[in-house]
Order: C-alpha cells, then structure tokens, then sequence
C-alpha cells in the first residue's frame, strides 16, 4: 500500500547523483575559464584560445545533457507521484466512509456498556468480547485513517519539492543555453580576429619584402656613396670612438634579428630605432659632410652622413635641414622627429655602415 516511501528513497539517490556530475563539470568549466583567462592576460595564440572556448562549449553541452536527462526523470517521477497521490486519496475516501458508517453506527447504537452486553448476551466472556471489539473497530479505524492522511501530506510535500526542483532545474538551463549563445557568439569574434591577424601578418610579410628590397636598395646606395669619395677611405675600425645620441628617446627596436610574436616574422634590423618626442632635434652623431639628404622608398626622409670612413644613416625624419654636400658639426641639427600622425610615428631609425656593412651602433653610443 505506501510503496511510494521506496520511490522516495530511489528519487533522493538520483538526484545527488546527477548533482555530483554537475558538480564535477562546473568544476572543470571553471578551471577552463581560468586557464582562458591567464591565455588573454598574456595575449598567447588565439588558436591556443580557440581550443579552449571548444573544450568550454563541450561542457557545457555535457551540463545541458545532464539537465535534460534529470528532467525527464522528473517528470516521470511526479507522473509517478501523482498516480500514488490518487491512490493515497482513494484509499483516504475508502477510509471516511467506512469510518464514518462505523461511527454512525456506532452514535446509532452507542457504545454498549458492559452491563448492557452481559444483559444482551448472557454470557460474561462474550459480554466482554462485544465490548472490546467494539472499542478495537473504533480504534483502528481511526489509525488507519491519520496514517493514509499522513501519507497524502508527504506525497503532496514531496511533489510540491520535486515541482520546485524541476523550476530550478529549467532556469539553470535557461542559464547554460544563455552562456553558450554568448560563448558561441565569442568564438565568432575570436575567429574574426584570428582572420584579421592572418591578413595582417599578410600585410606585414609584404612589408617585409618591400623593406627588404628597400634594404637593398640602400645597400646600392651605400656602395655608389663609397665610390663617389674624392680620396680612398682610410680603414677607420671605430675602436675607442664614443659617438653622440642622434636623439633622446627609448630604444623599441634594437640590431640584428628580431622575432615578431603576434606576426610570427623574422626581421632583420641594420640599426636601432628610437621613440623620441614629436618634433626633437635629431644630432649628427659626428661631424662629416651629408651623402645624401632626401626622400628614400621604405625610409621617408632619409639623411646620409659620411664621416671620412664610416656613414651614420638618419631615416623617418619629419623635416629635413640639411643639403647633400653641406657640412656638419658633431651635435648639429640635422632634421627634427616626425610626429604621431606619420606612418610610422615619432620614431628614428638610426644606422652605421662601416665599410659599408651595418653595425652595432649600441657599441660606439652610450644610451
């Protein structure tokens, strides 16, 4: 008859056990997100992000999964619940009525004393049988009666907590459908932004080839500068020369190979690069006489400087003040740094060739 209280014991089993699984993913979706966020907060690869937004998207797909399940469960349990909720009414009814023909009955014939009942029935022991059957029917009827109303209020309280639970269950994963729209909506973006730094390393490889040809182009230079010279150039070594600053300013990029990280390209810096303010003075680092002044492909405002055996090379300039063949003291004014909205900002890129080849200019200035 109350077999539901085993229902109730399955049912409390299930629901722990599919919250442990929920548990245990949300644990795991947060130690994704962590590991999500220290990727940005370091600006790693976006593949590298991508993969986790992909791990992200699987768990919560295992939650949804999970969410449904339990509610299909749920709803068969109150489908069940309800079925032992009509029986518990319909033995309730059974109950009442007979209750209440036996108290009718009863009221009609009242309690028998046991004096009537030895009247009645001649007999002491059969006296004393009425009587307490009498009073047995009465008291069993009405145990029977507070335990099946006392089933109806658990089951109804049971219902009415499982109805709850499936409310809460239905919001969480209106929650989780909302997360995945957005994390959906962000692998879009990330893989739009992935796209863009494909085209901009694009971008920046051709750059790369046009600076590389304007390198060479430089070199030619260089080389027509050296034979254009009215006297052979002493072999000059530069050892023990202390040159000055062309600029005052932060060196962003210094000689030799550099490795771009966002672009994933190799570049290989004949000079140094200098921040500096927009609109400072660049020096002649020695005194020389100016090779060439001018605008180069690759370069912008370019100022050649030769020195009687070695060149300093001034180039992203914003304004020129000097001629080719003109004279020039060490710390002269040579030109001034270009401004923020130049393509390539209020930066210098400084050179020296010995014998014509690059080198280190970091060796011959203290910075």
């Amino acid at each position: 008859m109350l077999n539901w209280v085993l229902v109730f014991l399955l049912l409390s089993g299930g629901v722990k056990n599919y919250r442990e699984k929920l548990k245990k993913l949300e644990a795991e979706l947060q130690s994704t997100r962590l590991r999500l966020k220290k990727l940005k907060a370091r600006e790693a690869d976006l593949k590298e992000e991508i993969k986790y937004l992909n791990r992200e998207e699987e768990i919560l797909r295992s939650m949804i999964e999970i969410l449904q399940s339990r509610e299909r469960e749920l709803k068969e349990e109150l489908r069940e619940l309800d079925r032992g909720i009509s029986t518990a009414e319909n033995i309730l009814d059974t109950s009442l009525l007979k209750m209440r023909g036996g108290l009718v009955a009863l009221y009609r014939t009242r309690k028998p004393s046991f004096l009537e009942a030895l009247v009645n029935t001649g007999s002491l022991y059969k006296a004393f049988d009425k009587v307490r059957a009498s009073r047995l029917l009465l008291e069993r009827e009405k145990r029977y009666y507070e335990k099946i109303l006392k089933a109806k209020r658990n089951l109804t309280r049971f219902k009415e907590e499982r109805a709850k639970d499936l409310a809460e269950l239905a919001a969480i994963k209106d929650e989780i459908l909302r997360k995945k729209r957005r994390l959906e909506t962000t692998e879009k973006k990330k893989r739009k932004k992935l796209r863009s730094i494909k085209a901009e390393k694009r971008a920046k490889e051709k750059y790369i080839r046009k600076l590389e040809a304007s390198i060479r182009d430089l070199e030619k230079l260089i080389k027509k500068l050296e034979k254009k010279r009215r006297k052979p150039a002493k072999i000059y070594t530069l050892k023990g020369k202390k040159l000055l600053k062309p600029v005052e300013g932060r060196i962003i990029s210094h000689f030799g190979t550099l490795w771009h990280p966002r672009y994933k390209t190799k570049t290989r810096n004949n000079g140094i690069d200098i921040r500096a303010k927009p609109g400072d003075f660049v020096l002649a680092v020695e005194s020389g006489q100016v090779a060439y002044s001018g605008d180069f492909l690759g370069y912008g405002n370019m100022v050649i400087i030769d020195h009687g055996g070695f060149f300093s090379i001034y180039s992203g300039l914003g304004e020129i003040f000097v001629r080719e063949g003109q004279g020039v003291t060490r710390g002269k004014p040579i030109g001034r740094i270009a401004g923020k909205n130049s393509p390539q900002g209020p930066v210098l890129h400084f050179e020296l060739r010995l014998g014509g080849k690059p080198v280190n200019p970091l060796k011959y200035i203290r910075w």
